[in-house]
């Protein structure tokens, strides 16, 4: 309490004594508002108070006194709640809880006792504390409560256009009556609603924000239901049919797509509007579509390569000049007109630049079916040519042999098992085509890998065979003479350096061999070189002369004699181990398999 503990109203009969006021002022209780109140109530001082701040929360408080006295409780209401801010004393805020009820503002006189009671109860006396429940007790039956439930979060609440916080807010204690509630945050359209309400009535809003729009919808189709890309302001957006927001304004679109558009066109965007378009979309260019006669002729538009033997693609309108030309025959060059839309056909045949055969002269010569023109394609398969490829052979007849290779001192073996067989190569072959018969020089390395297991009753003993062969040799090849797919066969004879190593292992069976017995190893070898003949058939798919793929078979016939070797003294703990004589290989060795690979030139 102000002045040694005295009351307001107490205060002001004491200045009227002295003919200092001639209003009474009411005692003045204040109580604590609810979170969430109508109007926020004053807060305390967050800091220590300090002289200056105690002096102005004075002078604000004498100054509400006196505009109370004077009833002006609007006025006294400003000056009460600076006083309470600047020095928290109890009796500011009971002096702002009897300026809003005698504003007749009864929920935040409500609120404010609340307060009192919740942070002052200790400075109240008992019968101001008396007084300051009944006031809340009186006051609840003459207001109502509004629960406002609004989506998203952060929108901000107004009542009777007063802001009362953001959503989520706890529920606000109102004067009965009508009142306006309002609810709004940028980007979302507001929401507004009036709620009537009487004495200790609850009332529940609940409202979800709309965004607010701020585009226009633009739809735009392609008629002709053509592939294209929809360009807005020159951006690509989608394909079409394509449907999208747009900022309002003024905005270009346009279809595009491999060699079509359409004009650009200017649209203007509405806020919430919405435009249809539909844009036909025409070809930019034209299409060539040409071949030459033979196949191996160079084609090039405006100076320009476009490849061999033909070429279907797009062209920019207007004049070109295609130039055709291949190696023995006369080059041609004419003008073409290309026209948007429009496919060009063109077939060139060149003419040989020497005279014509006669068709008796036993030359083989190719007919053209498209315009019945015989011409000569002898110079076509003639010349140089090279090929790499891959085989994949299997001795079929002598090589390696394990199999029954134990010596006959050993006994016979109870079981025996193949195992680990791998076989393989590379070849080159270089030559010349005189059509059809060529020469060649003929390069070939075959790998092979071998092991055989041998079980004994009391011993195992696994032979592993590895041979490397080298061939080199001359010989001659036979090729059909066809457009894309030609059948050829060739015949080489030459040398084999052949290169065989035998790894002989023995070792005692677990439980029935001899124990603590390191098995016995032994490796020999034997390298020669042979007569050795080859033979390939095969299919060479691809223009010639080109690069062509080649499919076929291949077989090796190696005159490698019969070769014996024998392991010197040896055993397997006190066993003595068989010395040989072992089979390496079995007089001629024959293999066949698969090959692939690429052939290059004629």
């Amino acid at each position: 309490m102000a002045q040694g503990g005295r009351s307001l109203r107490q205060w002001a009969v004491m200045r009227a004594s002295y003919g200092r006021i001639r209003l009474a002022v009411p005692l003045l209780v204040l109580s604590l508002i609810a979170p969430g109140a109508l109007a926020a109530p004053p807060q305390p001082p967050a800091t220590p108070v300090n002289d200056a701040a105690a002096a102005d929360a004075k002078r604000h408080f004498e100054a509400g006194v006196k505009l109370y006295a004077e009833r002006v409780y609007a006025g006294a209401l400003a000056e009460f709640e600076e006083s309470y801010r600047l020095a928290g004393k109890a009796v500011a805020l009971k002096n702002v809880a009897q300026c809003h009820r005698d504003l007749k503002q009864f929920a935040e006189a409500y609120d404010t006792y609340r307060q009192l009671l919740a942070q002052h109860a200790t400075d109240l006396k008992p019968k101001d504390k008396a007084d300051v429940e009944k006031s809340v007790e009186e006051l609840a039956k003459v207001i109502g409560t509004i629960e406002i439930v609004a989506e998203p979060a952060g929108a901000e609440i107004s009542i009777d256009g007063k802001v009362v916080g953001t959503t989520p807010l706890k529920p606000v204690h109102v004067d009965v009556g009508a009142h306006e509630i309002k609810i709004g945050k940028p980007g979302f359209q507001p929401f507004a609603k009036s709620v009537t309400l009487v004495a200790e009535q609850h009332a529940a809003v609940s409202a979800a924000l709309v965004p607010e729009v701020t585009t226009g919808r633009v739809a735009v189709a392609e008629p002709g239901g053509l592939a294209v890309k929809v360009l807005v302001d020159d951006k690509e957006v989608g394909s079409a049919p394509w449907e999208g927001d747009l900022a309002p304004g003024t905005h270009t679109i346009q279809l595009v797509g491999e060699g079509l558009a359409s004009e650009k066109r200017s649209v203007d965007v509405q806020v919430k509007g919405r435009v249809e378009l539909s844009l036909g979309a025409q070809a930019t260019v034209g299409k060539l579509d040409v071949r030459v006669v033979p196949s191996s002729g160079e084609i090039l538009l405006d100076a320009k390569p476009l490849g061999r033997g033909s070429y279907v693609g797009p062209v920019e309108p207007g004049q070109h000049t295609l130039e055709a030309s291949a190696s023995g025959f006369h080059a041609q060059r004419t003008t073409i007109t290309i026209e948007r839309g429009k496919t060009l056909p063109i077939v060139v045949t060149l003419i040989e630049d020497r005279p014509a055969a006669k068709p008796d002269d036993g030359k083989r010569r190719h007919h053209d079916d498209d315009d019945d023109d015989v011409v000569d394609r002898k110079d076509a398969y003639r010349g140089t040519y090279g090929r790499l490829s891959v085989t994949f052979p299997y001795p079929l007849a002598g090589g390696l042999d394990p199999s029954g290779m134990a010596p006959a001192a050993a006994g016979d073996p109870g079981t025996s098992a193949r195992d680990d067989f791998f076989a393989g190569g590379a070849g080159l072959r270089v030559g010349y085509n005189f059509d059809p018969i060529g020469v060649e020089f003929v390069g070939n390395f075959l790998y092979t890998k071998y092991s055989n297991a041998l079980k004994w009753p009391d011993v195992t003993e696994t032979m592993s065979f590895t041979s490397m062969g080298a061939f080199a040799g001359a010989g001659v090849r036979v090729t059909s003479r066809e457009e894309t797919v030609r059948v050829s066969c060739g015949l080489a004879l030459g040398a084999v350096f052949r290169w065989t190593k035998l790894n002989d292992t023995w070792a005692p069976v677990t439980g029935v061999g001899p124990s603590n017995v390191t098995p016995s190893s032994n490796d020999v070898s034997d390298a020669r070189i042979k007569p050795a003949a080859g033979f390939d058939a095969e299919l060479m798919i691809g223009a010639t002369p080109g690069t062509r793929f080649v499919l076929g078979v291949e077989s090796w016939v190696e005159l490698l004699g019969e070769t014996t070797v024998a392991y010197d003294p040896r055993s397997l703990g006190a066993r003595p181990l068989p010395q040989g004589p072992y089979t390496l290989s079995k007089n001629t060795v024959f293999y066949f398999g698969p090959h692939v690979g690429l052939q290059f030139g004629r």
